[in-house]
């Protein structure tokens, strides 16, 4: 999950890298080895996320069969590792992820942040919704 956010991070940074050097005049090449073109390196970023994308839908298909303890505990994993990686995701925006939505919008933050803010509550929703259903199946 968070090579998979990683990923589609990287390939935002390298989408708005590449729209800024449209706007650059080329400059001359440096020595040593030559680059990999941005749209190939977006291009090969996207299929390493549509591969673990699959890879963890695998994982829930087999936690799925083996019964709804197992399902139940691979979608906690998942989702707090979701959580984790937009906790992450805040910082590197450089905002406090305990900021709350009502504050970060008083205090004028990006679209993007508050988006993830809005996201990261409906995780921590669901998490909580998840452990109060492998408590009732422990149970």
């Amino acid at each position: 999950m968070s090579d998979r956010y990683k990923a589609n991070n990287l390939i935002e940074d390298l989408t708005q890298q590449l729209k800024n050097e449209q706007n650059v005049p080329s400059t001359k090449p440096r020595a040593g080895r030559t680059p990999v073109p941005l749209p190939d390196r977006i291009k090969k970023l996207k299929k390493e996320v549509k591969q673990l994308s699959r890879f963890i839908e695998e994982e829930l298909q087999k936690a799925e069969n083996e019964g709804a303890e197992s399902y139940t505990k691979t979608m906690l994993l998942l989702k707090k590792a979701e959580r984790r990686d937009l906790r992450y995701g805040l910082k590197r925006q450089g905002v406090s992820p305990n900021t709350s939505i009502e504050d970060a919008i008083t205090s004028n933050e990006s679209k993007v942040t508050i988006k993830m803010r809005q996201e990261l509550k409906e995780v921590d929703n669901q998490i909580d919704d998840l452990i109060k259903a492998l408590n009732d199946i422990i149970k």
